[in-house]
Order: structure tokens, then sequence, then C-alpha cells
């Protein structure tokens, strides 16, 4: 991956970039800018060399949170999923004229539409409306898709109220007050599409579980668990402690829980395979969270006889946890020690059967090439190891790109702010290929390069205005965007870190 092109808004920590989309048919690049509550569009010259800035697409009379955007070639049309003042009320998909952003057709939304994206054949638009409850949870609105027809131009909201109980895997994590549904639990979070563009898969990352649905008969197919990642054993090991005096990837006696957030499906041999990026969330609201640190719980003294050595801090003690599971016997204390993320890229098939994981192989690799960063978070200068006892390095975006032939999931970390590469021509057993960052050293963060990546736009290489397959990576903390050209004859070493000037 070579940094080719970078443009930044001089609005840090502010949303001013976050989700792009492609237009192979005008060449230009459309980025949300919540700071802004626009659509930037960008025009791409035949290097990829230079991003020019050549309109902005004011979204303020449709709402106050642009979520994301995507792009529809039969319609031109610029896709975009906003959001209302209160975010427990309905939201609104938004098409815009692809050229000078007039409103060509709007439509409700379930509650939160926190993803839009367009099926290959552009048929069908769906946002993954995610419900998220008001802060004093008194309003828990139900988790939904919104499918758009673009056949017929109809639209219909699908919430899980209409799924059969038995479509729901038991070991779907609900978390939240008694009395509350699975429904109103489930939080869509992202959505992918099957090759043959009949189903779209939703991850609903709270629950750790993805979802499939039918998208001629918006109904439900099914939502299965994502199930845990064992830290114990060494192909899955972690560095759990931000004070344990560096950088210590060691097997640990917890569960880590994937919870995907973005999730890319991809085809080998014909068959559909889909790729999760594993960040983990908790739920922290003012009425209710469910989140602890090790220390702050009652270990079972048959299942962790050394209690007190694991809950120090350079051990285990600062780990979040999931505070909702994990007494087995209903005894009081915990037996069970569940971690929010597995830190780890997973490989499902098309069943929803997990069927690989990269293990500990994220931070062993950043341990390698980046050790300056591992685990640092994307907001300050020196912060080596700060996030290991919360999610690590915090896989967030993924999207899988053929790059000459092979299959390449492109993972962006959010915290150390890079962009890991996986060789998924073997979907059972992805190989780390690359990594990049365009992070620098500096120490004011406004000249500190990118960091954290939110999007990952894949540009194909017959789409490209060079000619060759290209990554474009939204950087929400420094409101950045990088062009990174991939290829197969640049791998190798990682290349020296740099901080690309804007144009």
């Amino acid at each position: 991956m070579e940094p080719m092109a970078r443009w930044a808004s001089p609005r840090v920590r502010e949303g001013a970039v976050e989700i792009s989309a492609f237009a192979p048919d005008l060449g230009r690049l459309y980025t949300t800018s919540q700071s802004s509550m626009s659509v930037l569009a960008f025009e791409l010259n035949t290097k990829a060399s230079i991003l020019n800035l050549v309109a902005q697409f004011d979204l303020s009379n449709y709402g106050q949170q642009i979520q994301s955007v995507a792009y529809h070639s039969g319609l031109q049309a610029v896709v975009v999923a906003i959001a209302p003042a209160v975010t427990t009320d309905s939201g609104t998909l938004v098409l815009l004229h692809a050229h000078d952003g007039s409103l060509l057709r709007k439509y409700p939304t379930g509650v939160l539409p926190d993803m839009v994206g367009v099926s290959e054949n552009g048929r069908w638009i769906v946002t993954a409306d995610e419900g998220q409850p008001s802060e004093d949870y008194q309003s828990d609105p139900v988790g939904s898709v919104t499918i758009l027809d673009t056949t017929t131009m109809t639209a219909q909201t699908v919430d899980f109220r209409t799924i059969e109980p038995e479509m729901v895997d038991p070991q779907v994590i609900v978390s939240a007050p008694a009395g509350t549904t699975f429904a109103q639990d489930a939080e869509p979070e992202y959505v992918t599409f099957s090759s043959d563009n009949q189903f779209a898969y939703i991850s609903l990352q709270e629950n750790n579980a993805i979802a499939k649905i039918d998208l001629e008969r918006g109904s439900w197919l099914w939502v299965k668990s994502m199930g845990s990642i064992d830290h114990r054993k060494n192909r899955n090991a972690i560095d759990a402690s931000d004070r344990d005096g560096g950088i210590n990837i060691n097997p640990q006696p917890v569960f880590g829980l994937p919870m995907p957030d973005a999730i890319s499906s991809f085809q080998v041999g014909g068959g559909d395979y889909i790729a999760t990026a594993n960040e983990g969330d908790a739920r922290e609201y003012g009425a209710f969270g469910n989140s602890s640190r090790v220390q702050k719980v009652h270990l079972d003294p048959v299942q962790f006889p050394d209690a007190p050595d694991l809950k120090s801090e350079h051990n285990l003690g600062r780990l979040k946890i999931l505070n909702t599971h994990g007494d087995i016997d209903g005894d009081g204390d915990c037996d069970v020690l569940y971690s929010f993320g597995s830190r780890s890229l997973s490989i499902l098939d098309a069943d929803g059967n997990r069927i690989a994981d990269t293990g500990s192989l994220i931070e062993q690799k950043l341990n390698q090439y980046d050790p300056e960063h591992f685990n640092a978070n994307n907001d300050r200068v020196s912060s080596r190891d700060s996030r290991s006892d919360d999610r690590g390095p915090e896989p967030e975006g993924v999207v899988v790109g053929v790059v000459e032939g092979i299959p390449i999931a492109f993972l962006g970390l959010e915290r150390p702010s890079g962009i890991m590469a996986f060789d998924c021509s073997n979907p059972f057993e992805p190989t780390f290929s690359s990594y990049a960052t365009t992070r620098n050293n500096n120490q004011s963060i406004d000249l500190s390069g990118d960091l954290g990546p939110e999007g990952l736009c894949f540009i194909k290489a017959k789409d490209s205005p060079t000619g060759e397959a290209l990554l474009v990576v939204s950087y929400e903390v420094s409101g950045s965007i990088c062009i990174f050209k991939v290829s197969k004859k640049n791998a190798g070493p990682l290349p020296q870190k740099q901080g690309s000037p804007a144009p």
C-alpha cells in the first residue's frame, strides 16, 4: 500500500471526514463531513495524486447527523443516511443528484440509520438502523433495516419484531436493563450483500451477532452469534494491560467477544464469505452500562484461584469486561471473563459460521512493524500501549477488494491508525500481507498525519482513473483522506512511515 495523495481539513477531531464512496462513472469521490453537515465531492486526477474538492452538498435541511454515504451509478445518485437531532426518532435516506447535490428523493428510515450500502447490481439500497436507546434508557427503539428497491423506488423498514424466536441463536447477547426485548436490544451496525444480490448480511455489534435478510421478501432468515475467541490459547494471546511496562502479548484466561463493526463480503471459488472487523463495543449510557474492569468484579475462587494476582494492574486488573455475563452458576461471582472485541479479523461462510480468525496476528504485527504506536490512542501523540486494557487496536473498518486476482481484506485499526492487509485467497486461513501507516510522531496532533481510520473505500483497477487498484481511507480524528495505490509488485517490508502533505 503506497500513499499517493492526501487531503486534510483544518477541523481536527470534529468529524470533518468520516465515510467515503466512489462514483466510477464520474471519477468522483463523495465523503461525509459531520462538522459541516455536508457531503464533499472530490475529483481524482489520472495519477490519483491530487484530490480536488469540486463541490459541497449542504444537508442541514434533512437532519443533524450525517451517518454514511454510498453511490448508485444507475441513478447517478449520492445516497446519504441522516439522523435527526433526537436520535431516537426516525432517520432519513436522501438521494442527491451526483453533479449538483439537488434532491432527487427522500425516504424515512428506522431509528438512527448508521450505515447505507448499495448492492452490486444496484437494485437494493439498505440502511442499518441502529436504534440506540436514549441516555436515560426511557426510550429504546427497535433495531431495523430500511430496504429501498430501486426498480420501483419504494422503501420498507423491517425491524426485529418480525423475526421468529427460533431464528435467533440463543447465544446472541442481550445486555440491557430488565424487560428489554431482543428487538429493542438489536443494534444493526453495517451492511454487506451476497454475490447474487438476493440477501444482505447485517452486523449487530453490541449483540455479538450477524443477521441475514431476504431482500425481495423483506424477511429475516437468521441471527447468529459470533461466539468467542479463547485468549487462553497461544494463537489468540493479547496484551491485556496498559500498565505492564510495555508490549506483553500473552495467553490470558479471557474470552474475547468479536462484536464486529464493519463487515465485507467476497467470493472465492464460487462461494460467498464475509470478513468482519472485530472491534467490540460497550453500552455506556447515563442510566445503564455493561462494562467493568476486572479489578472491580468478584472472581470465582475455584475458576480463578490466582484472583489477587489477576486483579493487579500489571495483569488483568484494568481490562474491561462485559459485566452482565459471566456468572455461569448464578451465585453472584464471575466464572468467565468476556472482554469487548477480539482484536482480530474473522472470516464467516454464507451461513454465518466462523471458519477462520487471525487471533493474535494483528497485535503481533503491530509490535513488529509499528511498536511506537502499538495499541496507541488516536488523539494523543505519546500513548503507546494505552489501549491494551480496552479493546487494543480496535479493528473497525474492513473492505475486501480484488488486487491482481487476489482477494485482499483491508482492515482499518482505529487506535494506532494503521491499515493492515490480509490475503484471503484461502478464506479458511487468511494470511498477513502488509501494513501501512501515514501517522507520524510530530508532537502536535494537528501535524501528526492521519489518525482514526473510519471509512475504507476500495476502487477496482477497472474503475480507477489510474488503471490500478486504489484504497481510499477517511480518517475521522485528523479530518483527512489518504489514497493508497495497492499492488502485488509493491509487496515487501513496511515502507518508511510518512505523513503525506496536503496538496
